[in-house]
């Protein structure tokens, strides 16, 4: 959690967390919990910002004068989500869902063959699951629920029959967007979008990734100028870049 201390002053006492790096499944319950003393005590003013770890307990106290601070939480990906992920994927194979036998939870104990069972899932939950897959699909999602910025960009529609091989743009501030390679294509995620290229603009993406201000004639690729500019006038319309 990030502190930005917009205007007065602040008195923070920051204490030790309860519990080693919570997460949302384990809302905070002051009840019985001894904060003991503080490890931290510091003021902020104006213009000073601070940092507190996940879970580390604190207050601010202020005086009689005005006093404004803004607080800013990163919500983080963790190993447990990777493993969620992975489960989610479980459920496209049908062996993992065919139900459990009936009346499982009046016995005392487990049936030789369940134990087999479940050996053998585990072993296939194991080969069939890999973390890049697991990767792309929590950053596919991650991009796709961005909402877009797209300040200017009716106007911007009405111009681009005007947009030639010299005309100057750059990528749109703030964009968070994600390139992945197929076989045959290669993709550009943003703004819960995707856009499909055949895989030779590939090279062009990534010199637009890299690019500050460009014009089109001069992206670094195989295809021709009009190609370029066909490509430049997509990602205008599309919302990706915009004109300088």
């Amino acid at each position: 959690m990030f502190v930005l201390q917009i205007e007065g002053s602040k008195h923070w006492r920051i204490y030790d967390s309860p519990i080693s790096l919570p997460d949302k499944s384990q809302p905070w319950k002051d009840s019985g919990v001894q904060v003991g003393n503080p490890l931290y005590e510091l003021d902020l003013n104006a213009g000073d910002l601070i940092y507190m770890p996940r879970g580390y307990i604190h207050e601010a106290l202020t005086s009689e004068k005005a006093s404004l601070h803004i607080t800013l939480g990163i919500l983080v990906y963790t190993w447990a989500d990777v493993f969620v992920e992975a489960l989610s994927l479980t459920r496209k194979d049908p062996r993992f869902r065919k139900s459990l036998p009936i009346g499982l939870a009046e016995q005392s104990e487990i049936p030789s063959d369940l134990n087999t069972k479940f050996e053998e899932l585990k072993e296939a939950f194991t080969n069939t699951t890999t973390l890049k897959d697991i990767i792309e699909r929590i950053a596919e999602r991650f991009v796709s629920n961005r909402h877009p910025l797209l300040d200017g960009h009716l106007i911007e529609l009405n111009d681009i029959d005007k947009l030639d091989a010299q005309t100057v743009v750059r990528k749109r501030a703030n964009v968070i967007y994600r390139v992945t390679l197929n076989d045959n294509s290669v993709s550009l995620l943003y703004h819960g979008k995707k856009l499909v290229f055949p895989r030779y603009v590939e090279s062009a993406l990534h010199f637009i990734e890299t690019a500050s201000n460009f014009k089109a004639e001069a992206i670094s690729s195989q295809i021709d100028n009009a190609g370029k500019l066909v490509l430049v006038r997509r990602l205008v319309k599309e919302g990706f870049l915009v004109i300088v």
